[in-house]
């Protein structure tokens, strides 16, 4: 007998349940779709324990009558499409007749809806792609899903997902994204209950970006329009100093549908090339509106990633509307202004957003915090017996002369070396002196940064760095290093945020987040340092032994000897 053999039905819907349903914001993105298609303007969302629990989608569209509500569960049962040429033609976001599927193969599924067409709902339950059960029940009209313990029955699948937080924050994410493409609908998202995000419906996805990413860098905004024969271009663009070190706010749709897209984001790259330094990413929305014919997004079952037609149009239209808009010239100086506002004090701050430099005032009362001069005859062993500081070049090099050449202090990476070794040492052996503020700082953040944040609360805490949740998606900032009291809070919760979203494993975490306290308490360029400070800086770093390069990798000083230099000048 042959070994090949049909698979059986349960196993067939667990194997297209796993391409479809990788893991609970699969299951929101599915459902939230089905409702946009039915007509909704209104949707709930609930989310327990990370979505393993319990994922409840409520909306006010359409509904199912009984005879769809029978086929809905059923495999490549749909009404989006009744012939090979309709996928080519498709408006709607699902069409595959999969998603219901492959959520009732791996969850215990109940369906509550009512159509406008009759005067009482039903109830639909199955579990694990069973047999499924109706019954009628008094409903207004709309569909609420529950889906309960999903992977329940594929153990494996459960077992490789992430913790409850970080699937939250993948959920709230898609949310967000989500929310952009339509700003129409009220959404509410809730996490175990408690609302996270109540947006109200809005006219437009620019007046979506206060409600989503701050009222603060919402100021700015422009809204760039092309159109080119059947296709439409929009980008809602921040200013270019809003420019982030990760492209998590560079966000792009086709026809509403939020994608990945490597070609549009390379055209986007393309445009900002010479506008904004190279690591930063600019926060934009981007829009593009075109004939169904032209795309094709039935390469994956997420439909995340889509082909084009002829991408060479859209990319040019792409490039042309930001490479006109950033050739502004009034764009240029608000990228190299830079504020000399000392901040006062703490306080609340309504959003997050951009926050001002730190005073010169407030860094210079740094530069001399915990430097120490070194004894005479450890200055002899290390060879600057002799050390005569010359000057200050463009506030920021600090310029010395010893017996046997001149040194070039980095004066921002040299104090940012000593500040990191510092925090590290009293990290370390658990000696960190510690400054409660004495107003605390309230902030609040975007859902997905908020909960990333949440994720690295104890570890932040173990640096110094108290935070706690204050409701909704804000938290506070209770207490930093001493080595921090004099700086500007707003700007150390910036890089904390950035640091606690984009490092994963710990040590890394560690090292980053130090590394960032670092850069944020040094001395920065442009500030003007006394002969005395300038001394006691070089003198430290010079002997200290603690590394050529600050935590970042670059080079602290740079030592150019009287030789070299006789040399240069033909004195040899």
């Amino acid at each position: 007998m042959g070994e090949v053999r049909l698979l059986p039905e349960y196993v067939i819907s667990k194997i297209a349940a796993g391409e479809v349903i990788q893991r609970p914001c699969s299951v929101v993105k599915e459902l939230v779709e089905n409702s946009i298609d039915a007509g909704a303007d209104f949707l709930e969302i609930g989310v327990e324990d990370g979505g393993t629990k319990a994922i409840v989608v409520k909306d006010n569209g359409r509904g199912m009558d009984r005879d769809d509500l029978e086929l809905c569960t059923l495999r490549h049962a749909t009404s989006k499409i009744r012939e090979l040429e309709d996928i080519y033609r498709i408006t709607s976001f699902g069409f595959r007749g999969e998603a219901l599927a492959s959520i009732a193969a791996v969850s215990k599924l109940k369906i509550f809806t009512r159509s406008h067409g009759e005067e009482t709902g039903h109830l639909l339950r199955v579990e694990g792609g069973g047999p499924f059960v109706i019954q009628p029940i008094a409903l207004p009209v709309g569909t609420t899903v529950e889906v309960r313990d999903l992977f329940y029955n594929t153990p494996v699948r459960r077992k490789f997902l992430k913790g409850a937080q970080a699937e939250f924050k993948a959920i709230a994410e898609w949310v967000v994204k989500f929310a952009f493409a339509h700003p129409e609908k009220r959404i509410f998202l809730k996490k175990d209950g408690i609302t996270v995000l109540d947006l109200e419906a809005v006219d437009g996805p620019g007046e979506r970006v206060p409600q989503l990413w701050g009222e603060e860098i919402a100021d700015g905004l422009k809204t760039l329009e092309t159109e080119e024969g059947p296709m439409r271009l929009r980008i809602y663009f921040l200013p270019i100093e809003h420019a982030r070190p990760r492209p998590d706010r560079c966000l792009f749709y086709v026809n509403q549908r939020p994608i990945k897209d490597k070609n549009i984001f390379k055209a986007v790259q393309d445009a900002c090339l010479y506008a904004i330094p190279k690591g930063l990413y600019p926060q934009c929305l981007l829009f593009l509106d075109l004939p169904p014919d032209e795309i094709d997004v039935n390469i994956h079952p997420t439909k995340e990633e889509i082909k084009f037609r002829d991408f060479g149009g859209i990319y040019r239209m792409i490039f042309h509307t930001l490479d006109q808009h950033l050739r502004s010239p009034i764009l240029v100086p608000s990228l190299v202004r830079e504020s000399q506002e000392v901040y006062q004090g703490v306080g609340t701050s309504p959003s997050y957003g951009p926050f001002k430099a730190s005073s010169a005032q407030a860094h210079l009362k740094v530069v001399q915090k915990g430097l120490k001069t070194p004894k005479r005859e450890e200055m002899e062993q290390g060879g600057l017996n002799y050390l005569k500081v010359i000057g200050q070049a463009k506030d920021l090099y600090i310029i010395c002369e010893t017996k046997e050449g001149i040194y070039i202090i980095d004066q921002h990476a040299a104090h940012e070396r000593l500040l990191y070794e510092k925090l590290l040492k009293s990290c370390l052996e658990k000696k960190m002196v510690l400054s409660p503020l004495l107003f605390p700082y309230v902030f609040e953040l975007p859902p997905d940064e908020y909960h990333g944040v949440l994720e690295k609360i104890d570890q932040l805490e173990e640096v110094g760095i108290r935070l706690k949740p204050f409701g909704g998606s804000s938290l506070v900032l209770e207490q930093v290093p001493s080595l921090l009291r004099d700086t500007d809070v707003r700007e150390l919760i910036q890089k904390i945020v950035h640091t606690a979203i984009t490092q994963r494993g710990k040590e890394e975490f560690f090292h980053a987040i130090l590394s960032q306290m670092a850069c944020h308490g040094a001395v920065r360029q442009g500030m003007e340092m006394s002969t005395s400070e300038m001394e006691a800086l070089a003198k430290e770093i010079l002997f200290s032994h603690t590394g050529k390069s600050c935590p970042h990798g670059r080079p602290v000083y740079r030592f150019i000897s009287f030789g070299d230099l006789e040399r240069e000048f033909k004195r040899t």
